[in-house]
């Protein structure tokens, strides 16, 4: 009867062992899988740094298109004026 109990002791370990190995296995790749998710997100945070600060540079190219356009409005309507006698 003893050397059954010990027999099925020496099973259960082995099974033990083998269940802790799996598990580790996982625990490996779940971290893996982890630090490949916190890669990914880094990339996407400096894309959108990126992104965000080139925005940000066409908002002012554009500013200052508009400004050139106004300005370019303001003289054609001021030669315009100078050209073309005011009729009454």
């Amino acid at each position: 009867m003893f050397v059954k109990a010990m027999t099925r002791i020496s099973q259960s370990s082995e099974t033990l062992s083998s269940h802790s190995e799996e598990l580790t296995q996982s625990a490996n790749e779940v971290k893996l899988g982890t630090e490949q998710i916190a890669t990914t997100m880094q990339e996407l945070a400096l894309g959108s740094e990126s992104q965000a600060n080139s925005a940000s540079d066409l908002s002012a190219i554009m500013d200052a298109f508009v400004s050139k356009v106004v300005e370019a409005n303001e003289n054609g309507e001021t030669i315009l004026e100078e050209k073309v006698p005011k009729q009454k």
